[in-house]
């Protein structure tokens, strides 16, 4: 018998992670969909649909629907986060390399904010 999202065992309705969200009524598997939500959130503007379909080998047609269906999920979000223009800035915080001793400076890898951490901060200003 299926669960109820009430907890009713009477509502004979399925429930899992994907009622209510993006991935609704999807046939493409729920990794698949973790990585299409990765690659869109982190691109600086937007993701060509082919970039997907090549990393996740899914057809064209498909990501194309899963990109707009994310895009249009974070648009609702993000209409009721911020109510108008907002400033956006981020710092890496950590040290100097040449203040570093010599074997924490050799484990680093890249230059930069190699080793930092990132903070972003985001402020309504409204």
């Amino acid at each position: 018998m299926a669960i109820c999202p009430t907890g009713a065992r009477a509502c004979r309705r399925y429930f899992s992670v994907r009622i209510g969200a993006a991935p609704e009524r999807s046939k493409v598997p729920l990794r698949k969909w973790a990585f299409a939500i990765y690659l869109e959130m982190t691109s600086l503007k937007d993701v060509s649909s082919m970039k997907p379909h090549r990393d996740i080998r899914v057809t064209e047609k498909a990501v194309w629907l899963m990109l707009h269906r994310i895009l249009e999920a974070w648009h609702t979000e993000k209409a009721s986060l911020f109510s108008g223009p907002v400033e956006v800035d981020e710092a890496c915080i950590g040290g100097l390399r040449k203040n570093m001793s010599r074997t924490k400076w050799a484990n680093l890898e890249g230059r930069g904010a190699a080793g930092k951490a990132s903070i972003v901060g985001v402020k309504d200003i409204t």
